[in-house]
């Protein structure tokens, strides 16, 4: 029954944590247009948001890829792992284009010919 447990509280912590990126996504494509107050909520969205991908990379970024994790955000550990080969690449790529990248394209970053990031800016 705890593994049941579990299973549900990491897919509601995933729910979740995509839940906020998404907002956080949409108010950082708005943010010059938000009164003061709504900017204020935002960052306080952001700080949660924050600290649910960080549980996120934790708890279920362990498990999906079989590794402690080398970066603090499930985003760095899937910006390592989308262009290389592989069992990990694969779910790196597939979190990136179907749950990731539709709201904010190039999220997961490009990458040049020796693997590593090309394009890290902040886009907007």
């Amino acid at each position: 029954m705890e593994i049941i447990y579990f299973a549900l509280s990491c897919y509601a912590l995933v729910v979740l944590t995509w839940l906020f990126y998404i907002a956080v996504m949409h108010l950082r494509r708005v943010r010059h247009e938000l009164h003061p107050v709504a900017r204020a909520h935002a960052y306080v969205l952001l700080a949660v948001g924050l600290a649910l991908d960080l549980a996120l990379n934790v708890v279920v970024g362990t498990i999906l890829f079989l590794e402690p994790p080398h970066d603090p955000l499930f985003t760095g550990r899937l910006q390592r792992w989308k262009g290389r080969a592989g069992r990990r690449g694969a779910i790196a790529r597939w979190i990136c284009e179907h749950l990731l990248e539709q709201f904010d394209p190039g999220h997961c970053g490009e990458y040049d010919s020796h693997n590593r990031i090309r394009d890290r800016t902040i886009r907007g």
